[in-house]
């Protein structure tokens, strides 16, 4: 019965994530500090601002109020704001503000405060801030809505100094200024993306050795490669509710798909011999993750860094994915012993075609 007990659980925990796994209830922001200009680089799902009553009531003005959304101290001086643009980010159903804030003099210590989308208790802004091409990352939610940066202690420990000569073109530059952003964006996404990380369960849940693991990894890796580049090359473009309807219709697959490998008494001799046309199955489910995965890069711009910001998104999200396939390996084949390994195999194929078959429903109906 614990079994059962763990999948109910863990089934009501996803149920409370969001239809859209790459769009709701999550923002990204890019902060770029120089020697006394701030640069923020802010991107939200339209359905964000029209359920801010605030926001909504005066969208004329949406771009001023987004950028007093963001205010900032230098020490106990203000920052003030003195450009602003936005762009629709059609694909994505979202919208993208590029602000540029004085500081008036070199910054000492920077206050970044964040104070959009309050009416949203379960909202999060991931911001990388990023200081003499080094990269730190925090999360605003209803807890923390402020940070405190040592700008000038820190250029002083490191030996470094900044101008303000970057600050120049707010025309939908991301803010990000070196390689390993975009690696920790990548760590990020794979990390939150719950029908990415099910999909890589749905793999795992048919008893297979090692080897066998590491070749479907592979298969799905290097198809979601290619559409990751073909999108954010802008090549290919399918519309964004049948990437993610297809992504929650891969989890189905996968988990009906184990349900009849492990049907009546299987042997771990026979599922072997059929893993072959699973590989084929995990590289043509991979294509359309991959889309999924563009999205975010598309939304925040890659500018002139285009190649090796795409090799380092990919990297991150390949880091991230290899780290959570071994430990969900070694918990579920090592960690479990217990446990009756075809009988958890089965639950969990169950909690991955419910979970599939729900986001399925409900990104089709949104």
């Amino acid at each position: 019965m614990s079994a059962f007990r763990f999948a109910f659980a863990a089934l009501f925990v996803l149920l409370t994530a969001p239809a859209w796994a790459h769009q709701a209830g999550v923002t990204d922001t890019a902060v770029q500090i120089g020697a006394s200009k701030v640069k923020v680089v802010y991107t939200a799902p339209e359905a964000e601002f029209a359920a801010d009553s605030v926001i909504a009531s005066r969208s004329e003005a949406m771009t001023a109020l987004v950028g007093a959304g963001f205010p900032l101290r230098n020490g106990d001086r203000a920052c003030v704001l003195i450009d602003a643009r936005s762009q629709t980010l059609e694909q994505i159903a979202s919208r993208q503000f590029a602000m540029l804030y004085d500081c008036g003099s070199d910054i000492g210590v920077l206050t970044v405060g964040y104070l959009l989308l309050q009416n949203n208790a379960e909202h999060k802004n991931f911001v990388r801030i990023v200081l003499a091409d080094r990269t730190a990352t925090v999360v605003f939610d209803s807890a923390r809505r402020t940070q405190e940066i040592p700008v000038a202690q820190s250029l002083r420990a490191w030996s470094k100094t900044l101008t303000d000569d970057f600050m120049g073109n707010l025309g939908g530059s991301s803010g990000m200024s070196q390689y390993s952003d975009y690696f920790m964006l990548g760590l990020e996404h794979i990390v939150f993306g719950f029908d990415h990380l099910l999909f890589l369960l749905g793999l795992l849940l048919l008893p297979l050795g090692w080897k066998q693991l590491a070749a479907l990894t592979t298969s799905f890796t290097v198809a979601h490669s290619i559409t990751l580049a073909v999108s954010v090359l802008n090549w290919i473009s399918p519309p964004m509710m049948w990437v993610e309807a297809g992504i929650a219709l891969s989890l189905v697959y996968v988990a009906l798909e184990n349900l009849w490998e492990l049907s009546g008494e299987p042997s771990p001799k026979n599922i072997s011999a059929r893993w072959k046309r699973r590989l084929l199955v995990t590289f043509s489910f991979g294509l359309i993750h991959g889309f999924g995965f563009s999205y975010i890069l598309r939304e925040i711009g890659l500018g002139d860094q285009l190649a090796g910001a795409l090799m380092s998104f990919n990297l991150g999200v390949e880091a991230g994915q290899i780290a959570i396939v071994t430990a969900a390996y070694a918990l579920i084949y090592y960690g479990m012993k217990d446990w009756n390994l075809l009988r958890m195999a089965r639950v969990g194929s169950l909690f991955v075609a419910a979970m599939g078959g729900y986001w399925l429903v409900e990104r089709l109906v949104a």
